[in-house]
């Protein structure tokens, strides 16, 4: 019931492209989101996938792995998946992660990319979803319900954008 309350707020207060104004997130949403292209049934890991194509990721830190993550990349032998640093991150459980609070300034360098894997699952999820958005170092997110881009890019105003895919 959680869920369908959240999805139902999430369509009443999300748009598609034609209500973003950044020309990053257009490009983003038309070009990657909007693609024909399925990559997965699941439409979270879909867009995922999709992201990776899009912004040509070779490396990515699964935190909190997922099994349908790691079942999802090793079909695509051009991603490795490591434990070190990468300029992508894949959190599937960010209430596992110490991200309240966490200053992420100095651990996120500009143009690292974090997908969060179904920030709408229960409340604690959503709160920490609510507050890695509320970083100062993070500028652009782009909410899907399914899942949602986290940017850290200096050269940009800080924006969120619900966008329904």
């Amino acid at each position: 019931m959680y869920q369908f309350l959240q999805f139902c707020q999430f369509l009443y207060k999300s748009s598609n492209e034609h209500g973003v104004h950044s020309p990053f997130v257009f490009t983003y949403v038309t070009q990657c989101l909007y693609s024909k292209s399925k990559l997965h049934n699941n439409k979270g890991v879909n867009a995922l996938l999709k992201s990776l194509d899009y912004f040509n990721i070779k490396t990515v830190n699964i935190i909190e792995e997922g099994q349908q993550f790691k079942e999802a990349l090793e079909g695509n032998t051009n991603i490795k998946i490591t434990t070190g640093i990468a300029p992508f991150l894949i959190i599937d459980h960010p209430k596992n992660l110490p991200l309240d609070g966490l200053s992420l300034q100095n651990q996120a360098p500009n143009g690292t990319m974090i997908y969060i894997h179904s920030p709408y699952t229960n409340k604690a999820k959503k709160e920490s979803w609510e507050n890695l958005k509320n970083e100062s170092s993070v500028t652009v997110t782009v909410d899907m319900f399914y899942g949602a881009m986290v940017f850290f890019r200096k050269e940009q105003v800080k924006e969120h954008f619900k966008i329904r895919i």
